[in-house]
């Protein structure tokens, strides 16, 4: 037995594999969801329950000793275990003694196994990484004879003690290995991350910890073919990133010194990459060693210089600019004025890789209720530690003034209210002085034309803006676009299952389609359905769906399912909170403090009532206090109140509200 640091998900995927089990055997046999064991073996749940861990101990069958190391915290490799690496030179081992693979090609075949390990790699695949476009005529006995090889390696006991490792499948064939270095690495970096806001200090345990896993470039001495095999490039850029993320950690917390080391050795391996150029910069110069950072400086301008013709890129420069005036601290203001990130968030992998693609200014454009506001604002929580001067955010919508918005950023910049200008030229400028020498990402939410996001564009390259619009934007210039489509079925489903619970959506998957469809694969209308089901626990979605029907909105598609989902989460209100969402329509600028709800019903428990609107997703809470509509929401309590309430009505609730600050 030995210690592992790859957690509990390393342990049982080692156990699961011992005794033969797929993961759904497993899930079958303990009782516990697919999903859940998913989670478990990527290290995904850090405190297993206890009764989960019996569960799992009577599956497998473990020794008694082993089940009660486990009751108690207590989590080992079987010996027997594969432990593979390949972070650095390919090394492989079987309780600690290092195994011989045989000759070049036979490693190389491994190697492309672990990069894609408990997965199947079809023969395709195997020949295009061993032989390029010319494979030998005895391309498929070659990989045969190479197969029986790494065998005779691994498990030189076919049928004896140890687990098979090397599995035949159709078409191909799969490595299962329960200690793999990347696994540890991702498992530490998504830890990280986690908590790398919440809790620095032990972030940045956690990432350095991740980078130690590292021995030098992935798959050292093995042929170039194999090292630019799209895997194992992508596990390269998965370290840069993770030093990228440790190093704007350990900056924002005043630990800079400790992220010098990695970011050398990483920056030998990259010196084209001006980012982390620009971080290794900043802290060399909050560590103490300012002359070394300028001289860093000067060692990539001449080399960008000599060998591209070009000059560093505005990151870089604003990193020199920060250095040589000594701004390495916090002394000036840092706004960070984004709201809570959004819970339930699913899929967009693509869009938010898209995202981090460098850009001065992004349009994100889409239909009512696709998710744009949740993207745009994932993705700003997901990078933020890289813009440590701050983040600024508006949600925009007709009628917003531009000057209204410059004048709370200026105020969030550590502009006093008397010396912010009174027109919007001014202002502008101002504004634009105040970010040329920051890092400061500046998110413009549901944008109403262009000309009023014009005068709130920094004009510096290391402040990136990021706009989400109804419309593309096309007057916009320079500007890089691209329309947000409706959620993929599967991550619709996964959205409903968030919300309701698995087990009822998955006991009427026809029915479940069917909603996902009616709903267009939109969030909101997703959400709405959502919370109108989990107001009638009893009810199943197809009963829903004939609900949906009745109503009959859904002569053009989704826009009128959405509608009608708004009708039936109104329909279930109380008459006090039916009024207080219509009233709530008269509520002036984005978003409102919890008083405003008694202000507007003329009673102390106004706010009990503005919770069930919160409770029925017909309200937000995007910062704690704070309440605020969606536009089509808004739009739909104008037309309620104009038809239920009278003037005389509207006029008085109006009367009392401008009385309340906001």
């Amino acid at each position: 037995m030995e210690r592992v640091e790859g957690g509990f998900g390393a342990v049982l995927r080692a156990h699961r594999s011992r005794a033969r089990l797929t993961q759904r055997d497993l899930a079958e046999r303990s009782g516990i969801s697919l999903r859940a064991i998913r989670y478990l073996e990527q290290n995904r749940v850090e405190r297993p329950r206890r009764d989960s861990l019996r569960r799992l101990a009577d599956a497998l069958d473990l020794p008694g000793a082993v089940a009660a190391a486990w009751a108690g915290g207590e989590f080992r490799l079987p010996s027997d275990q594969l432990s593979v690496q390949l972070l650095g030179p390919l090394t492989v081992a079987r309780d600690g003694t290092s195994l011989d693979l045989g000759p070049a090609k036979q490693r190389c075949l491994f190697a492309l196994l672990a990069l894609r390990a408990g997965e199947v790699v079809d023969r395709a695949e195997i020949i295009d990484a061993l032989w390029g476009d010319r494979p030998p005529a005895s391309c498929l006995n070659l990989v045969h004879t190479y197969v029986s090889g790494l065998r005779k390696a691994l498990e030189p006991e076919r049928g004896g003690p140890f687990a098979p490792a090397l599995h035949s499948s159709y078409g191909g064939y799969r490595l299962d290995v329960a200690d793999l270095d990347v696994d540890r690495f991702d498992g530490l970096a998504r830890r990280a991350r986690a908590i790398r806001f919440s809790e620095p200090l032990p972030a940045l345990d956690l990432f350095a910890q991740a980078l130690r896993e590292w021995r030098g470039p992935v798959l050292a001495g093995l042929p170039a073919n194999l090292r630019s095999h799209p895997l194992a490039v992508a596990v390269a850029r998965r370290r840069l990133v993770t030093a990228l993320d440790y190093a704007d950690t350990a900056l924002a917390a005043g630990e800079a010194a400790d992220a010098v080391e990695h970011l050398q050795l990483l920056a030998e391996a990259e010196p084209w990459h001006e980012g982390l150029s620009a971080r290794l910069m900043l802290a060399l110069a909050a560590s103490g060693q300012q002359a070394v950072a300028l001289a860093l400086f000067a060692e990539v301008r001449q080399r960008l210089a000599d060998e591209l013709g070009v000059g560093p890129g505005a990151e870089l420069r604003a990193a020199h600019l920060r250095v040589v005036r000594g701004e390495l601290g916090t002394s000036e203001p840092v706004p960070a004025q984004l709201p809570a990130d959004v819970a339930g968030f699913v899929g967009r992998t693509a869009e938010l890789a898209r995202l981090d693609q460098p850009a001065p200014i992004t349009v994100v454009d889409g239909r009512a209720g696709v998710g744009k506001t949740a993207l745009a604002v994932r993705w700003a929580h997901r990078v933020r530690a890289r813009f440590p001067d701050g983040q600024l955010y508006a949600h925009l919508r007709p009628g917003v003034q531009p000057l209204d918005v410059l004048a709370r950023f200026l105020r969030a910049l550590g502009v006093p209210a008397d010396g912010v200008p009174g027109d919007v030229e001014a202002a502008a400028s101002r504004y634009r002085a105040r970010l040329a020498t920051r890092a400061v990402l500046v998110v413009l939410d549901n944008a109403a034309d262009a000309d009023q996001v014009r005068p709130l564009l920094p004009g510096n390259p290391a402040c990136p803006t990021l706009i989400t619009s109804r419309e593309p934007l096309v007057a916009l210039d320079g500007a890089r676009r691209f329309t947000l489509e409706p959620l993929a079925d599967a991550d619709a489903r996964l959205l409903l299952a968030g919300i309701l619970g698995g087990e009822r959506v998955t006991s009427e998957p026809a029915a479940v389609g069917e909603l996902v469809t009616l709903c267009g694969r939109l969030p909101l209308a997703l959400r709405l359905a959502a919370a109108n089901l989990g107001a009638a626990p009893g009810s199943g979605v197809a009963a829903y769906n004939a609900a949906v029907h009745a109503h009959g909105r859904l002569r053009s598609g989704p826009a009128d399912l959405v509608r009608a989902a708004f009708e039936l989460c109104y329909a279930r209100l109380d008459p006090r909170a039916r009024r207080l969402f219509r009233l709530l329509s008269l509520v002036p600028g984005t978003d409102f403090p919890a008083e405003v709800a008694e202000t507007l019903l003329g009673d102390p428990g106004g706010g009990r009532v503005l919770v069930r609107l919160v409770t029925a997703n017909l309200v937000a809470e995007p910062v704690p206090g704070r309440f605020q509509f969606h536009d089509l929401l808004r739009e739909y309590a104008t037309e309620r109140a104009m038809a239920e309430e009278g003037e005389r009505e509207l006029a008085a609730a109006l009367s009392r509200l401008r009385r309340t600050p906001q």
